[in-house]
């Protein structure tokens, strides 16, 4: 046995060599192996047939990159990706550049989680073995025989992502955002998912022999890409969905990390199809290994831009039209019946002939294809032979398509397939049809669809139409996407210059001239059932569209003079209400744990005070300095919570969830830089990691005392032209914080007179008492001592205990000093705090007795003597960092406390600001319209008077809504261009919901379940103002 294991490892030994000096370079490139079913039969990728056999001719260019991990490039790999940062940072320069309008708040999540993977998988490089020239020469085959002998890698320790979505919220541009800004030198690849199927099944036939021929499959993919992007992640077919989760379980082994695109939610991936029950634990898997992320948007952005001038003929006996525009088409080029190979020797004829003008035209000349309907859908084919087709002609003219129904429900599915694959491999479409796009699929429902149409349906005499209904989950979810991917391929008639410009420089340039004809298909007007616009209209009268803009917005100003009517007809937001992250459901919650400062605790501003003034005064009396500090009183109309202090540069920073600097939000002292200083000191808006890393967050309700002596302290040394390090000044305030709370000094001060810093609160009581009676469990965890904990809570509720002895009996356990954040990663013992003697005892801690008090503690100890589950508990805190940071990654439910928030919702509630918030989104839009339409080549005098004056008028009403919140820095939740911050994008990361106090929850059910908004676009308790209030 050992001399066979021995030879084994002697022939993978030699099968390494023979594949590492195949490897090698050639001619000065490096090129990767595939490894075929003959260990000698070896060849570079630039040879694959079999990927190339699924490569159309004319996009192999452009799709290089998506079939193949690419060769190395002309220039340096460190040199030319040394400006690649990720695509958060590569998306804001293409909206500073103009490339792109304004960020879209429904993409902004998705941007985040891209920017994380990116992040992680940079730093997890080498872990992951993704540099193409450093990795292991184990592949392919002698990946299956050694992994016979020695265990192979363990999954990656990134997780990858699963976006999905409807269509046109723009998943294939974030997509190319995160591909084209990783390394080259990577093993990358992207690719159709109908195509890595197609590749998969070829692979499993070269290798049929094998014991596991999808170990080994899953071993030669590794090896030639460890980060897989897979767009259109759609399972329809059984024979896909039986591989799947053996296939991706070795491939997760193998260190893949995945990241795909689909308009499905993981849980509803082959949903109705056969022998599902097989297919669920890949879903499992995939959900474990992805991050699922939703994107949600009310923008088909495939239909803004220039209106398309396309073809799209409705009615039963118009063929000739379609037979006529095709034969324009065509032109004079020669013609004649072709033979096509599609796929594994298969063929499709394109030779049936029809009559035009006496004349018999074969079907197919100059990439051009005619097909019936019934050709293409009502044969046997799938996708693979549709990419068959597709490699050979890049347009498309399809006759009859009828209305989908019950009766050719397996035509409608392979119309859906046809349709994917067009589009992906961006040929265009010409053809008839019964009906319009959606009257097409107007028979075709979901399951909850036709729950809704029960009432109709279900009649005895509902139309005979009604009895052709197809309810089936899988095409009525695709219906959309068909419906939307079928208008954009239409054809676009072009005039016989750009047919001869295109005919001079071949087909592969006719193919990129395709590419960019096309943008939607708005703006086609239909008449005697044929969707077109004027054959003389070549091209937009620009000046025309610029006057048209310029005549709405001069309209529209008339409108801002006063506020409408209609706005006090608008929904407001409840300032107490619970706002929802991530969907909860409070019958499933047995345990409600508490933080005590600003959560039960209620303070007025004058603590604010009180902590400045202890603060300023340790700082002058122990760190000796200046005595004029002693004069600086706390202004409570400077900070806001959620800024960022930069200890190497002394700037206040407010950062938008890109973490770019809002441009007015940047402070020296207590002056407010300009962009052009911005500039200076950064370089951009933007701050990139190593400029993060001496960056600290003030993010709970005390870091208003805190930032506002930081910029006072930095200010006077500006003044006097003292020198300082502004990292020194950090150091000093924060001490002096950290001491005031520390010390006692601020706990005795708000003690000695709790009516000037403590509010009394009977709502809470009523709170907790409501929880316990539901027999809920309750605990109290804090950093503050117990004797202020037990004095503030003993005059708070001292006039509403009713007939409770003690606070103390509310609550199940009471931990003190537990230290947070390092209480939920050390291990620190409990200790029971003698209340009476003021100390601690030496008494082991295994389990807790509700009339004892106990400090420090771990969240580890605390599970195992609770044995409380982590989704059954939810944690209230004001501290995102601190409180509810280190919850949310032990599996607790976790609720932020936000006291700003009833105010901000109380100011976003006002006609006012309202009424200036239609007037930027008007202006917004009108903004948005000329960046879609007016390409630069065409920006006249006039087009660029109007955008100067829009983008006044815009930064006037952001100047407007800024200064309602705070004179400042503006708005806690929001940046003045109306997306979120970075204080609420860390409320998203953090908090499962978040409101003002704990006792709103009174208004709540405890069995009640919350949900995140279906419409929800910046943050649960924002309520976006429709332009059309304002008159426009």
């Amino acid at each position: 046995m050992r001399r066979s294991v021995r030879s084994v490892r002697h022939f993978v030994y030699d099968f390494q060599e023979c594949s590492s000096s195949s490897a090698r370079l050639v001619g000065g490139r490096r090129q990767r192996i595939l490894i075929q079913a003959n260990s000698a039969s070896l060849h570079t990728s630039f040879t694959n047939t079999e990927r190339d056999r699924f490569l159309l001719p004319h996009n192999k260019f452009a799709n290089f990159r998506a079939l193949s991990t690419d060769a190395v490039a002309r220039v340096p790999d460190s040199v030319a990706d040394a400006h690649k940062a990720g695509p958060l940072v590569e998306y804001e320069r293409r909206i500073a550049a103009g490339e792109l309008m304004d960020g879209d708040s429904c993409q902004v999540g998705t941007l985040r989680e891209l920017q994380r993977l990116f992040d992680e998988i940079v730093e997890s490089a080498d872990a992951c073995k993704l540099d193409r020239y450093s990795t292991s020469d184990k592949s392919g085959r002698s990946r299956w025989l050694w992994s016979r002998f020695i265990p192979q890698s363990t999954y990656s320790p990134v997780k990858g992502l699963y976006l999905y979505g409807g269509v046109g919220t723009g998943k294939t541009m974030l997509m190319d955002l995160f591909y084209d800004q990783l390394p080259c030198s990577w093993r990358k690849k992207r690719i159709h998912f109908h195509d890595f199927m197609l590749n998969v099944h070829s692979r499993l036939q070269r290798h049929k022999g094998v014991s596991d021929p999808l170990e080994v499959v899953a071993g030669e993919i590794s090896d030639e890409a460890i980060l897989l992007c897979l767009d259109e992640f759609m399972v329809t077919d059984v024979a896909d969905a039986l591989i799947l989760n053996r296939l991706f379980g070795h491939l997760f082994s193998n260190g893949v990390i995945l990241v795909a695109t689909s308009n499905r939610n993981p849980d509803k991936l082959y949903e109705g199809g056969l022998q599902r029950d097989l297919f669920l634990p890949f879903i499992q898997t995939l959900k474990e290994r992805c991050v699922a992320r939703e994107i949600g948007s009310s923008v088909d952005y495939r239909k803004l831009g220039s209106a398309e001038r396309g073809f799209y003929f409705v009615g039963k006996d118009i063929s000739s039209l379609l037979k006529q525009k095709f034969q324009e088409l065509v032109g004079e080029h020669k013609v004649g019946p072709e033979e096509v190979e599609v796929v594994m020797g298969r063929t499709l004829q394109v030779c049936m002939d029809f009559v035009f003008q006496s004349n018999h035209v074969p079907l197919a000349a100059d990439g051009c294809a005619y097909f019936q309907f019934e050709e293409l859908c009502d044969r046997p084919l799938g996708a693979a032979d549709y990419f068959g087709l597709f490699k050979n002609f890049h347009t498309l003219a399809l006759e009859g398509i009828p209305i989908l129904g019950l009766h050719n429900r397996t035509a409608a599915y392979r119309f859906v397939t046809l349709v994917d694959v067009m589009y992906e491999n961006r040929a265009r479409l010409l053809c008839t049809a019964e009906g319009t796009p959606l009257e097409l699929f107007q028979k075709i429902v979901t399951i909850s669809d036709a729950q809704q149409m029960a009432p109709r349906t279900s009649t005895r005499s509902r139309r005979s139409d009604e009895a052709d209904l197809c309810v089936d989950n899988e095409l009525g979810f695709a219906k959309d996407r068909t419906i939307s991917r079928q208008k954009r391929r239409l054809f676009e008639s072009f005039n016989a210059k750009l047919r001869d410009d295109v005919r001079s420089h071949g087909r592969h340039s006719k193919a990129r001239h395709f590419a960019l004809l096309f943008t939607g298909f708005g703006g086609c007007t239909r008449r005697y059932g044929v969707f077109s616009a004027s054959a003389e209209a070549e091209t937009l009268d620009f000046d025309d569209e610029v006057s048209k803009i310029r005549n709405q917005f001069e309209a529209a100003k008339n409108n801002f003079l006063s506020v409408p009517e209609s706005l006090a007809g608008m929904p407001k937001m409840n300032p107490k209400g619970i706002y929802v992250n991530k969907n909860l459901r409070l019958d499933n919650i047995q345990v409600y744990g508490f933080d005590y400062d600003y959560t039960l605790a209620h303070y007025t501003s004058n603590l604010q005070s009180l902590i400045y003034d202890l603060a300023k005064e340790h700082m002058v009396n122990e760190f000796r300095y200046p005595e004029v500090c002693m004069t600086f009183t706390y202004d409570p109309t400077f900070p806001i919570r959620g800024l960022y202090y930069d200890k190497k540069n002394g700037c206040l920073l407010k950062l938008d969830f890109f973490g770019s600097i809002e441009p007015d939000g940047c402070y020296f002292g207590r002056r407010k830089l300009s962009r052009k200083e911005i500039e200076e000191i950064y370089g951009t808006r933007h701050i990139g990691r190593d400029q993060a890393r001496g960056l600290v967050g003030l993010m709970d309700f005390f870091c208003f005392s805190e930032a506002c002596l930081i910029a006072d302290i930095v200010q006077h040394f500006v003044d006097a032209k003292l020198e300082f390090d502004a990292s020194y000044i950090y150091q000093d305030v924060n001490r002096a914080i950290q001491h005031v709370h520390r010390s006692g000094s601020a706990h005795r001060g708000i003690l000695a007179n709790p009516q000037k810093y403590l509010l009394k609160n009977h709502e809470v009581l009523r709170f907790l008492e409501m929880l316990k009676e539901k027999g809920k469990k309750l605990f109290l965890l804090t950093n503050s001592p117990y004797y202020f904990v037990d004095g503030g809570m003993r005059y708070m509720l001292q006039d509403s205990i009713g007939c409770r002895d003690c606070w103390r009996d509310l609550f199940d356990v009471v931990i003190a000093k537990a230290n947070k954040p390092d209480f939920y990663t050390s291990e620190h013992p409990f200790r029971i705090y003698d209340t009476e003697r003021d100390t601690l005892t030496f008494t082991k801690v295994e389990s807790f007795v509700p009339d004892k008090i106990y400090y420090h503690g771990c969240l580890k100890s605390f599970l195992e003597i609770t044995k409380w589950r982590g989704p059954e508990v939810i944690y209230f805190g004001d501290h995102l960092f601190s409180d509810l940071r280190g919850p949310s990654k032990a599996g607790w439910r976790t609720a932020a406390i936000i006291r700003e928030l009833e105010n901000e919702i109380r100011i976003q509630n006002g006609d006012r600001y309202r009424f200036e918030q239609a007037k930027f989104n008007i202006i917004q839009e009108m903004l948005g319209r000329l960046h879609a339409i007016i390409p630069n080549s065409n920006r006249s005098d006039a087009y660029r008077c109007l955008v100067e004056e829009l983008n006044q008028k815009r930064q006037e009403a952001r100047k407007t809504m800024r200064k309602m919140f705070n004179q400042s820095f503006g708005a806690t939740f929001l940046t003045d261009t109306g997306q979120e911050s970075a204080f609420a994008y860390h409320i998203h990361q953090y908090a499962d919901v978040y409101t003002s106090k704990p006792e709103n929850f009174l208004l709540y059910p405890p069995e009640a379940w919350l949900h995140v908004p279906f419409d929800v676009k910046i943050m649960p308790h924002h309520v976006k103002v429709p332009s059309s209030l304002c008159g426009t």
